[in-house]
């Protein structure tokens, strides 16, 4: 049953949508095949009914100081789930002493926690689009923060992993609703460079988090807090991003379902009620406080609850899957990110013995390379991806095809990333010396350049095509490359003992040379994988038949 926009009566009258403010104006309604996705008929946040062109010019009115202070929000509470993953690393040992454990142990602990950051976005996301990005952030940031205070109490394994889901539950939904916040603020030709900017926050934190835990735990030590002062930290760093939330960030989901729910109700009651007077309708159902007007021979009230529950299948983004293109970028992504955690989770294992090295801090100041290549990445792939774009648009006479800002990962996914993991894991196994450590540490910094360079263009493109739901696209995206991710963690301890750091780094280089031939098919194939997800799973991919955006003359 397709879904109709809702306006007030004057803009009824008039012809045309009501004026509102700029993050509110952009009304969007989903079409029949789009809102069939749920047993509720939900419409979903995040669907045109304005023309693109017109909507692309309220985009570009919208204060740039104004995106990118939602961007660098946006980015900031990213920032706290990655940040968590890996605030465990360089503290391992002191873990496994404190709760009399092992470290694999640990790491499986490690592992639980990246799967469920990839699990609980599936539910989240599609909530965001019937109550807004605002609220998810609000409910979700608190649990985050409750999360790491139960991880810096916990005296037993069972404890831990609990807090630790808490903490996955609470950090989880900003890696996917972040992705679908620039897509509600920034048109398609800008938004790879704002994408950019929100990945750093989910890089970095991988990268910055093992040198601060590793502070910590070497020099908090001796008060009796070690390891448990990162969790502390976590849950302060939690509470500023809901207090930064509550004060600067307003709701960017141009229409809300739950707005459309709430109409729906209304004229369900207005077409069921007998015909009311204002006495009969203080003592009805409706409550004293309702206001009534007539609507078509009956009363309704004009102001509908505030709040209304609606029920949601949580595993309706995987369906997205059946998009061949989606499916592939999942994928790609999954395999990228593997290859990381193969190397970021026994870095201070693989480090330590070879080159002699026991403080925590100093182990944890390795992981900074991979993250200065992230930073300095992070200005460029953008941008580069939104130039891709352009370049492309221009040698087909203007005809866009989505599939051309692919072409920005291509040197990341076949040359830089997996030359420097497969380098990397050679210089684990055999170098020794300043030589070898200062080899380690350009290595890891050249595999933060190669991350950024493949997530950025790639994960855009999920947005691009899926406009009309861009945070569940991300959403399976995550739970696909976490999920790997986690495996990751959990079996690369035992596959170094097995076969050595060299051959397990070959093996996740070539694992990346896979994503990169699934990069290639979908630039090879995209319109016919993207009709034929349309044709098997129902949701219309944005492509070629949509009107290209505005592209400026090449100073």
């Amino acid at each position: 049953m397709a879904s109709t926009p809702v306006t007030t009566a004057a803009g009824k009258a008039m012809g045309r949508a009501p004026a509102a403010p700029p993050f509110r104006s952009l009304a969007r309604t989903p079409s029949a095949s789009e809102s069939a996705w749920n047993a509720a008929d939900v419409p979903l946040g995040g669907v045109y009914d304005l023309p693109e062109m017109e909507t692309m010019a309220r985009l570009e009115r919208t204060l740039p100081r104004r995106k990118r202070l939602i961007v660098a929000t946006v980015a900031y509470c990213a920032l706290l789930a990655p940040f968590s993953s890996s605030s465990f690393l360089p503290s391992i040992p002191q873990i496994v002493e404190d709760l009399d454990t092992t470290a694999s142990i640990i790491n499986i602990t490690v592992a639980i926690f990246i799967l469920f950051i990839g699990i609980f976005p599936l539910f989240w996301a599609p909530y965001s689009g019937v109550y807004g990005r605002r609220p998810i952030y609000l409910l979700s940031l608190p649990i985050f923060a409750l999360g790491c205070v139960g991880t810096a109490l916990s005296h037993s394994l069972v404890a831990l992993i609990l807090t630790r889901i808490v903490q996955a539950l609470g950090s989880s939904p900003v890696l996917s609703i972040g992705a679908g916040t620039i897509s509600d603020i920034y048109p398609k030709q800008e938004r790879g460079t704002a994408m950019g900017l929100f990945y750093l926050g989910v890089l970095v934190g991988p990268a910055t988090a093992p040198a601060i835990a590793g502070l910590l735990t070497e020099y908090v030590k001796p008060r009796g807090y070690g390891w448990r002062a990162m969790q502390w930290l976590l849950a302060g760093l939690g509470i500023s991003a809901f207090l930064l939330v509550l004060f600067t960030f307003p709701e960017t989901a141009h229409a809300r379902g739950i707005d459309q729910v709430k109409e729906l109700r209304a004229q369900t009651r207005a077409a069921k009620a007998p015909e009311l007077t204002s006495k009969d309708a203080e003592k009805s159902e409706l409550g004293p406080e309702a206001e009534v007007v007539p609507v078509g021979g009956s009363w309704i009230r004009r102001k509908i609850d505030n709040f209304a529950w609606v029920w949601l299948n949580p595993l309706a983004p995987i369906r997205l899957l059946l998009h061949p293109n989606i499916a592939a970028m999942s994928l790609n992504s999954s395999f990228t990110l593997m290859s990381t955690y193969t190397i970021l989770v026994p870095l201070s294992q693989t480090v330590a013995p070879r080159y002699n090295i026991t403080n925590s801090a100093i182990l944890g100041c390795f992981y900074l390379a991979q993250g200065v290549g992230n930073a300095v990445a992070s200005r460029y792939t953008g941008r580069y991806a939104d130039w891709m774009l352009k370049h492309w648009l221009r040698r087909r006479n203007g005809v866009y095809v989505p599939e051309d800002r692919l072409y920005a990962s291509l040197i990341g996914s076949a040359v830089i990333l997996p030359l420097s993991v497969l380098a990397l894991g050679w210089v684990l196994d055999k170098g020794s010396g300043k030589v070898g450590l200062a080899w380690v540490v350009i290595l890891l910094f050249v595999d933060g350049i190669g991350l950024m360079c493949i997530l950025t263009p790639c994960n855009t493109y999920c947005v691009d095509v899926m406009p009309t739901r861009s945070s569940e696209v991300i959403a399976i995206n995550n739970a696909c490359r976490y999920a790997l991710s986690a495996a990751a963690s959990a079996f690369v301890l035992p596959m170094i003992k097995r076969i050595g750091v060299g051959w397990t780094n070959t093996f996740a280089a070539f694992v990346v040379w896979l994503g990169c031939g699934m990069v290639l098919l979908t630039i090879r194939f995209g319109s016919r994988m993207r009709a034929f997800g349309e044709r098997l799973e129902g949701t219309k991919s944005a492509g070629d038949d949509l009107p290209s955006p505005t592209i400026p003359d090449e100073a």
